[in-house]
């Protein structure tokens, strides 16, 4: 799997428009092992993790993230 570096992690912080399961959310954790994924309309909070590489992945197909 390939290291995401911290300026990567940062950038992938800083992606606007992505969702998951629909819903739009956030990226946060630059610091952590794992990204966090919030959703952030107000509803039921749902936070996932994933693996940095995954969310560059997800990022770079359309940002459309599912738990």
């Amino acid at each position: 799997m390939p290291q995401i570096s911290l300026a990567e992690r940062r950038a992938l912080v800083q992606t606007a428009g992505i969702t998951l399961d629909g819903r739009p959310a956030s990226i946060g954790g630059a610091r952590n092992d794992f990204a966090s994924v919030s959703t952030t309309d107000g509803g039921p909070l749902v936070d996932v993790e994933f693996a940095w590489a995954t969310v560059a992945r997800v990022v770079d197909a359309g940002g459309d993230f599912r738990s």
